[in-house]
């Protein structure tokens, strides 16, 4: 085992469901099955548990840390149908700033968008819908909802903010995916406050999308978004120059994958298959895909 690495007991009394850690790698929020969320702080290669959160009365599937540009705040999501904020202050008490009960069902996903757009936060359901919250106020928060997909919806992730001056106005993005089968990409104009309508839908899974996630802006005009699905899939979307989209890469597994992450720079694609197996891939020079990396739990 790399000494760089820290095994945490979490004493979770079920399933972790989501892992976290903040901007800083200081602290890491983990959630699960027992409806509880844990902060851990982490620090010299060592782990303290700093505060354990009990608001939630059903599962809680994701977490998600804001910029420290608006403070150390916590964004989780449930079984029980609600999107909750959280302040984590300095001594590692927490209070709970937000709590939003307007979707009929299960909330399966949460996001912070990038800072430049303020505090803002999206958040998918069960019952077709995502959800937009953002601080009106100092002390007002306020939102919003579109229906994306009857089917319901199980993830989402924000296009990295990036100067648009030849349009004229900057466009901001959602790609969530959903149980039609489809990676559905919403827009809106200048502010999250505005309305948002779906732009496009990316067509390519058999079966329900499980998570997506878009990939930061490393200087190209190009987007990228990789998605996966319960058809055991794992799908790359290109879009360049603002044309249409298209799969740049496609790869069938033979167990279930659970979860795409992009690293910070853009380089390398995580994805999370099978019981305990995590693959790296990266694109190479001639524009193909690759496994550069796999670690397998022995």
């Amino acid at each position: 085992m790399s000494k760089d690495t820290i095994t945490i007991d979490t004493q979770h009394g079920g399933m972790i469901h989501d892992a976290q850690l903040d901007y800083y790698g200081k602290l890491l929020a983990t959630c699960s099955s027992d409806n509880i969320i844990r902060i851990y702080s982490i620090e010299n290669g060592s782990s303290d548990l700093a505060c354990e959160i009990t608001e939630h009365s059903g599962p809680v599937w994701r977490v998600a840390w804001s910029h420290p540009k608006f403070g150390s705040l916590l964004a989780s999501c449930s079984y029980d149908g609600t999107v909750k904020i959280f302040s984590i202050d300095k001594d590692k008490s927490y209070s709970t700033v937000y709590v939003y009960s307007g979707h009929k069902a299960s909330v399966n996903g949460v996001a912070w968008a990038p800072y430049e757009y303020g505090l803002c936060l999206a958040a998918v359901s069960s019952d077709g819908s995502m959800s937009i919250h953002y601080l009106a106020n100092e002390t007002e928060w306020k939102s919003q909802s579109v229906l994306v997909c009857r089917s319901g919806c199980s993830s989402v992730s924000w296009c990295p903010y990036r100067p648009t001056a030849s349009e004229g106005v900057i466009i901001l993005r959602v790609a969530v995916g959903a149980g039609d089968s489809c990676v559905h990409v919403l827009k809106c104009l200048s502010s999250p406050v505005n309305p948002w309508e779906v732009e496009s839908k990316l067509r390519g899974h058999s079966d329900r999308v499980r998570d997506v996630s878009w990939c930061p802006f490393i200087g190209f005009p190009v987007n990228m978004i990789a998605s996966c699905g319960r058809d055991c899939q794992l799908c790359i979307w290109s879009q360049k120059n603002g044309d249409a989209w298209t799969t740049c890469h496609k790869q069938t597994y033979t167990d279930p994958v659970w979860r795409v992450s992009w690293s910070i720079t853009g380089n390398l694609l995580a994805v999370s298959h099978g019981v305990d197996q995590v693959d790296l891939w990266k694109e190479m020079i001639d524009g193909s895909w690759r496994i550069v990396n796999r670690e397998e739990k022995n």
